[in-house]
């Protein structure tokens, strides 16, 4: 079990859109969580227009959001305010969600006791954690 390192200007390339979407589609990616908004505003109006990108607060994770996005990649922070990555693993389990999960991180000194415990309480994801670092080259642990 390892941990995907990533450096800030890192581009996932090894994900393929939903088939439904057609080859030439742009990946429909759900990002929970403010810390990783990049705008950084709680205010929807003032975020920017990403291609393919959604924003939502953790707290709106629902099936309304699910349906309304059909992420091929949900991504949200290891930690944001009182949600962790278990709480939102947790809700996509309940919601039936069986797709790519993956939560950002700083280096970790054991992200396998992440990975493994995600993965026992939320088998049907597909999840990973993505180690982002200022320096592609630092160690994950």
């Amino acid at each position: 079990m390892n941990a995907t390192q990533m450096a800030p200007d890192q581009v996932l390339t090894n994900l393929t859109a939903n088939p439904s979407f057609g080859r030439d589609s742009t990946l429909r990616i759900l990002v929970l969580g403010s810390r990783i908004d990049p705008a950084g505003s709680p205010d929807l109006a003032q975020r920017p227009v990403i291609a393919g990108f959604h924003f939502a607060a953790i707290a709106d994770l629902g099936p309304g959001l699910l349906a309304a996005v059909q992420p091929d990649l949900i991504l949200s922070p290891l930690m944001a305010g009182p949600h962790d990555v278990i709480d939102v693993a947790r809700r996509l389990t309940e919601l039936g969600f069986v797709g790519r999960y993956r939560a950002l991180a700083a280096a970790l000194p054991q992200p396998e006791i992440i990975l493994a415990e995600v993965r026992a309480i939320a088998p049907g994801l597909d999840f990973d954690l993505f180690i982002v670092t200022a320096d592609p080259s630092a160690p994950t642990n």
